[in-house]
């Protein structure tokens, strides 16, 4: 039997760093993307279609902390629902967007 229990503190992602959902969303074209890094760190930012299949890379490079802005020119892809996925070593965060054209 259990004598004591112990509570693990839990990891904040804002702590490491935090992607903001997609301006303007639903979209016609083109889209902003924006995050913050806390410090210096190597980061993927790639968009996904509702299958999961990788339709672009943005960022994979290391950068260092702060504000960042991506644009997404969807150029000819169509209307859909899409995800986009920041990664870090540590963490991931994805956001949905929606493409309307």
């Amino acid at each position: 039997m259990p004598t004591s229990v112990e509570v693990e503190k839990a990891v904040d992602t804002s702590e490491l760093f935090q992607l903001f959902q997609n301006y303007p969303n639903a979209f016609n074209s083109a889209t902003t993307i924006g995050f913050v890094l806390v410090r210096s760190v190597y980061v993927t930012l790639r968009i996904h279609d509702l299958l999961g299949r990788e339709i672009a890379t943005l960022v994979d490079a290391e950068l260092p902390g702060g504000h960042h802005h991506v644009v997404w020119d969807a150029g000819i892809l169509p209307s859909g629902v899409y995800y986009c996925r920041l990664s870090t070593g540590e963490m991931t965060q994805t956001r949905t967007m929606m493409l309307v054209r």
